[in-house]
């Protein structure tokens, strides 16, 4: 009985974190602000990897031995999937400085102000850096798998 739960649970367990996943990426989009927002970074973050790990696991990505040089290529991956959303979860965030009030005038009275705002991407340089790191991870874990694959 449980080993039939086990094998039940194998097979749909990627399709579930897909499809949750793709519900995560979904609510993330809906709840995205110009200034950026908590709740959509979490939803972006978590449905960027649900939906790239329910996917390897339909397909089958884990059914290695992870002692070898094959299991060190998947958890390079894994790490550069995390790695990745991350670094585009990040991307959204928004700093605000105010410049300028500039007074608008009317027939020589003011009817109103206008604010001159500047913005900037406070956290591109660490989304940059993550991107980065999370690119040779990927390159460094596919080579492992694909030597490994070679190898065999």
């Amino acid at each position: 009985m449980n080993e039939l739960i086990r094998v039940y649970l194998d097979e749909r367990l990627g399709t579930f974190m897909f499809l949750t996943g793709i519900i995560l990426l979904v609510a993330g989009l809906l709840f995205l602000s110009g200034l950026g927002s908590i709740l959509s970074a979490c939803s972006i973050f978590f449905g960027i990897t649900f939906v790239v790990f329910g996917l390897l696991i339909r397909l089958g990505f884990f059914y290695v031995k992870f002692f070898s040089l094959n299991g060190l290529g998947i958890f390079l991956i894994c790490l550069s999937v995390i790695f990745f959303a991350l670094s585009v979860s990040l991307l959204q965030f928004v700093k605000l400085d105010l410049l300028n009030v500039v007074p608008i005038l009317f027939r020589g009275t003011i009817v109103g102000y206008k604010l001159i705002v500047e913005s900037e991407r406070i956290y591109i340089s660490i989304s940059s850096l993550l991107l980065r790191i999370g690119l040779v991870l990927f390159i460094i874990g596919l080579l492992m798998k694909v030597y490994n694959a070679f190898k065999t």
